[in-house]
C-alpha cells in the first residue's frame, strides 16, 4: 500500500490587481483524514500574504484535538521533528516558518515545483518542500487551515529513507549540521541561522568556578539529583569491573570524582580550559583524584572501541551538532557497552537555560536521534521531576 497524494492546480487573483498567481495544490488521503472543503483559497491567500515564492502548509491536528504538527523541521540539530506535537489544539495560533510538512495539504507556487515528479511515499510532501527551498522558496505553516490528520497505515521503509539520503545527502532523523554546511548546493536549507554559526564562549566556569560542587554541598534537590545519576551510573557500569568509562563534557568534574570515589575507572573529558582547571583544583585533595584530559564530544582523544562506557550528562543540549557527537561517542565505545545520558526535557514556551542551551529535547526526539543510525539502542528511560524536568536514558552501543 502506498500513501495517496492528489495534485491539482488553481489560480488566485492578486490584490491590488497584478494578474493571477498559479499554484499547485497538494493533499494526502491518509486513512481517517478530514480535509476541509475550503482549504484551497485560504492557503493560497496566505501564500500571497507572506510574500513571493512562499509555500503554505496547513496546521494538522489529531482526532483527539491535540496538535500533530505545525509543520516539520529537518535541517536542525534534533533532526526531523514536528513543531508543536502533542500540544493542545489551540496552541500555535500564529504562522511558523518550517522546512516542510510530512502530510496534509499545501499550496506551491507553480514555478517552485515545475518539472518535479509527483510526491510519493511518506517523505513526498516534505521532499517537495525542500526542493522548493532549493529553488529559492520559503515554507510557512499557517493556522488558516486546520487539517485533521489520519494515521499512516505503514511505517517508513528503508527504501524511502535511503532515497531521501541519496537525494539530499543527510539522514533526515540524524542530520550532520557541519556536513550540510560544507555543501554549497544545500545552502538554501540553512535558513535557521542560529544552528550554523559559532556560539559565544561558554564562560560559566570562568565566572562561577566549581559551581556544581557548591550546589552539591548546599542544595538538597541538586544533591538528590546528582546521587540518583551516580546510582544509575553504578548500575549501568558496575562497580570495580575495571572497564574504562568516559565522562564527556565533565565540566568542573563533580560526577567524575563521585564515580571515582565509588570505585569506577573513569576519565573526565572537556574542551573548556577553565572547566578542566577548576575540576583539577576541586579534586586535588581527594584520596584518589580523578583524571581529566582535554577533548570534546566531537573529538575524543582515545582509540576506537577502547572504552567500556560513557556518560553525557547535561551536555547534548549545548551541542550545535549532536549527530556528529553521537557518532564520535559510538566510535570510542566497545560494542554492547552503556551510555548514560541526561538532559533537560523540552517544554513549550520555555527553556531551562535560555542563555546557554542551544535546544532541548522531548523524550521521543532524543530517542529517535540516538537510534536513527543504528549506533545505539535505548534500554531504560526515566524522568527527574520536582524542581527539575530532566530526561535520563541508558542506551547500549550496538555490535
Amino acid at each position: 500500500m502506498t500513501i495517496p497524494w492528489l495534485l491539482q492546480t488553481a489560480r488566485i487573483d492578486c490584490h491590488p490587481p497584478s494578474g493571477a498567481d498559479e499554484f499547485v495544490l497538494v493533499s494526502s488521503g491518509l486513512p481517517g483524514s478530514t480535509i476541509p472543503d475550503d482549504w484551497r483559497e485560504p492557503l493560497m491567500a496566505a501564500a500571497l500574504r507572506h510574500g513571493p515564492g512562499v509555500v503554505t502548509v496547513a496546521k494538522r491536528v489529531a482526532l483527539d484535538g491535540t496538535i500533530v504538527a505545525m509543520g516539520e523541521v529537518v535541517v536542525h540539530p534534533k533532526g526531523l521533528h514536528s513543531i508543536g506535537h502533542g500540544l493542545p489544539g489551540g496552541a500555535h495560533r500564529f504562522p511558523e516558518e518550517v522546512d516542510g510538512s510530512m502530510d496534509g495539504v499545501a499550496a506551491f507556487p507553480r514555478h517552485l515545483v515545475e518539472g518535479l515528479e509527483p510526491p510519493a511515499g511518506h517523505f513526498g510532501l516534505l521532499q517537495w518542500c525542500l526542493e522548493a527551498r532549493l529553488r529559492g522558496g520559503r515554507i510557512v505553516a499557517v493556522p488558516d487551515v486546520v487539517w485533521t490528520a489520519g494515521v499512516p497505515s505503514i511505517p517508513i521503509s528503508r527504501a524511502e529513507l535511503d532515497a531521501f539520503i541519496d537525494r539530499f545527502g543527510f539522514h533526515p532523523f540524524a542530520p550532520d549540521i557541519d556536513a550540510i554546511a560544507a555543501r554549497p548546493d544545500l545552502s538554501p536549507l540553512r535558513w535557521q541561522v542560529r544552528f550554523f554559526g559559532g556560539p559565544t564562549r561558554f564562560e560559566k566556569y570562568q565566572e562561577r568556578g566549581a559551581f556544581h560542587w557548591k550546589a552539591y554541598r548546599e542544595h538538597d534537590a541538586f544533591r538528590a539529583r546528582a546521587d540518583f545519576l551516580v546510582r544509575l551510573a553504578l548500575e549501568s557500569f558496575g562497580r570495580g569491573k575495571g572497564e574504562q568509562i568516559l565522562d564527556i563534557g565533565c565540566g568542573d568534574g563533580l560526577f567524575t570524582q563521585l564515580l571515582v570515589d565509588a570505585g569506577i575507572t573513569i576519565i573526565g573529558v572537556d574542551d573548556d580550559e577553565d572547566g578542566l582547571r577548576v575540576a583539577q583544583e576541586a579534586t586535588a585533595a581527594a584520596i584518589k583524584p580523578a583524571m581529566f584530559v582535554p577533548g570534546s564530544a566531537y573529538n575524543i582523544p582515545f582509540l576506537s572501541t577502547a572504552m567500556g562506557g560513557a556518560m553525557l550528562l547535561d551536555v547534548i543540549e549545548h551541542l550545535h551538532n549532536p549527530t556528529r557527537a553521537i557518532r564520535e561517542i559510538a566510535r570510542v565505545m566497545k560494542p554492547g557497552t552503556p551510555l548514560l545520558l541526561s538532559t533537560p526535557e523540552w517544554r513549550y514556551g520555555s527553556m531551562s537555560d535560555p542563555v546557554h542551551h542551544a535546544h532541548e529535547f522531548t523524550q521521543a526526539e532524543l530517542m529517535r536521534l540516538l537510534t536513527a543510525e543504528g549506533l545505539f539502542t535505548v534500554e531504560r528511560s526515566a524522568r527527574i521531576g520536582g524542581v527539575y524536568r530532566d530526561l535520563v536514558l541508558v542506551a547500549r552501543r550496538t555490535s
